[in-house]
């Protein structure tokens, strides 16, 4: 049985995360987007980071972060980071910070959009993003 990594932060971020002897911390957090004045849909959003804290890693971990648009009836991934890996240190209390960048995306309408942090096809945090 393979133990799942643990997120203690996952919060989305206009500008890279900066990582200084006193931890992680995040600037320009996202949760909104709101178009340009008179913008249509579909339009492009603009490439942002992803500020993740995860431990209880144990060995090689492959990642991703999905982009996915909530509608009515389903749900459609409009964007995905690359996958990645990390090396854990088997050590349950090492929190290990990580900056994922998300590719510009185009966003087909106003809605609500979630992120997901998934690991071995199973998600492991998500966060909300509002577009207006």
């Amino acid at each position: 049985m393979r133990v799942l990594p643990t997120v203690r932060y996952f919060i989305p971020c206009w500008s890279e995360p900066t990582m200084t002897a006193l931890g992680p911390s995040a600037h320009e957090i996202l949760y909104a987007v709101r178009s340009k004045q008179e913008a249509e849909y579909p339009l492009w959003q603009r490439p942002f980071f992803i500020l993740a804290l995860v431990t209880n890693l144990h060995g090689r971990c492959r990642f991703r972060v999905e982009f996915w648009l909530e509608e009515i009836d389903s749900e459609a991934i409009v964007g995905s980071s690359e996958d990645f890996d990390i090396e854990g240190i088997n050590d349950p209390l090492h929190m290990q910070p990580l900056s994922i960048m998300m590719n510009a995306v185009r966003l087909p309408s106003r809605g609500v959009y979630h992120l997901r942090f998934v690991s071995n096809e199973a998600v492991l945090a998500t966060a909300t993003l509002h577009v207006r």
